[in-house]
């Protein structure tokens, strides 16, 4: 409301001058006084409208962080509450539980086929092995499946049953930035699951400016037991 009103003044202001100027008002202080008091609000406008788009964009920024943020949040909190157990099957189960674009296709799938283990430990490239991978490019699965995971991107999941720090970010975003370089394809979720997420891996994605590291997620799911 107030950036609104100091964006209103000086055209509320030139709307007077430009007024007075047909009444006579020139006569008064002069054509090249008026002239600059016309350019000097005019100026001022502009500045205000810099501000105004500015202060627009910067909104958008914050804005864009919280959507990431609270996405980020959900994910995590859907695969602690669907996994029991920290292993691969689980961790399917939990994708298809949690992430709503991908979730009513894949969840038909499973209940149509129960076939899990062509999504388990998938080779792509040259050396790239991923724990859980669910891409367009799977064979043998239902159109509608292939569709939702073109739009959205693949899901690459990595389960560490030890403790997951710097070095095993770093290492599963290289093998994230092999697989789009090999495949050609975008990433739309890629997730760690450890037993004990270290504050060097947190820092890592909280702090990097490489894009497939910080859109990394942390899931912290310790538990007694862990299987495989």
């Amino acid at each position: 409301m107030v950036l609104t009103i100091i964006f209103l003044c000086p055209l509320f202001f030139l709307a007077i001058v430009d007024a007075l100027r047909l009444v006579g008002f020139r006569n008064i202080i002069g054509d090249q006084n008026l002239d600059n008091i016309i350019v000097f609000f005019s100026g001022c406008l502009l500045i205000v409208v810099i501000f105004l788009f500015r202060s627009l964009f910067n909104s958008r920024k914050v804005l864009d962080r919280w959507a990431d943020l609270f996405e980020r949040n959900s994910i995590i909190a859907g695969i602690n509450i669907s996994m029991n157990k920290l292993n691969k099957e689980e961790a399917l189960m939990a994708v298809a539980e949690t992430i709503e674009e991908i979730g009513e296709p894949l969840q038909r799938f499973f209940s149509d086929r129960r076939d899990l283990n062509k999504f388990i430990d998938v080779v792509r490239g040259k050396k790239n092995v991923f724990d859980i991978l669910l891409d367009k490019d799977i064979n043998d699965i239902p159109g509608d499946l292939r569709s939702v995971l073109t739009e959205y991107g693949a899901v690459i999941i990595k389960i560490e049953s030890g403790k997951v720090d710097a070095d095993t970010v770093a290492l599963f975003s290289r093998s994230l930035s092999n697989y789009v370089k090999e495949t050609k394809n975008h990433v739309g979720l890629s997730v760690i699951i450890g037993e004990n997420v270290s504050d060097s891996a947190y820092n890592l994605v909280n702090t990097s400016n490489v894009e497939v590291v910080k859109r990394i997620v942390l899931v912290d799911k310790p538990l007694v037991q862990s299987q495989y």
